[in-house]
């Protein structure tokens, strides 16, 4: 079995140190030879600058349908 979670269409908005980013994301299986959607979803982000390097503050993963360890 793979496993592959693509995220796309990626937009933040910076003011000063602190930001907020959101983007799509899609969750893919394949077992047998065959690819399967799990499920699409978005990140939602607040990140810090830190000593001159982002962080991640927070993140809210929202996804349209739930899936288990069961369905990888």
């Amino acid at each position: 079995v793979q496993f592959r979670h693509v995220a796309s269409n990626l937009v933040a908005d910076v003011e000063g140190d602190r930001a907020t980013a959101r983007c799509y994301l899609l969750d893919f299986r394949t077992r047998a030879g065959r690819t399967q959607l799990l499920s699409p979803g978005e990140y939602r982000c607040d990140l810090r600058k830190v000593d001159g390097d982002w962080r991640f503050a927070t993140r809210v993963v929202t996804m349209d349908q739930a899936f288990s360890q069961e369905d990888l």
